[in-house]
């Protein structure tokens, strides 16, 4: 996770025309990025769950305010608001999946 970390902050440093031509659909970047952080992360580490989303929040919130200080970036709710909306869809999936799963091994 630390070295994902680093790879994200050095990334959020750069300007976004370096990988995109077109204008970047931002809002779906974000919630893009912040469904496949929580997948990366479950299947990576093995910590409790509740820790896990307190971290990946705590990361998505960072990445906000380090937009602050950033000239060429904009820190912004909505933006925020479309990494939770990716957390939620991502940890939606994984809790669905393990109660298919939970509920298949009760019924075997």
């Amino acid at each position: 996770m630390l070295v994902f970390f680093i790879i994200f902050c050095a990334l959020l440093a750069l300007p976004t025309k370096l990988f995109f031509s077109e204008p970047v659909p931002d809002k779906e970047l974000h919630t893009v990025l912040f469904f496949i952080i929580p997948l990366l992360s479950w299947f990576s580490f093995n910590i409790k769950l509740y820790w896990q989303i307190l971290l990946i929040f705590c990361l998505a919130l960072l990445s906000e305010c380090l937009q602050l200080f950033i000239p060429y970036r904009d820190a912004s709710l909505l933006d925020l608001g479309a990494n939770l909306v990716g957390m939620t869809l991502s940890y939606g999936l994984l809790l669905i999946t393990l109660l298919i799963n939970q509920r298949r091994k009760t019924h075997v």
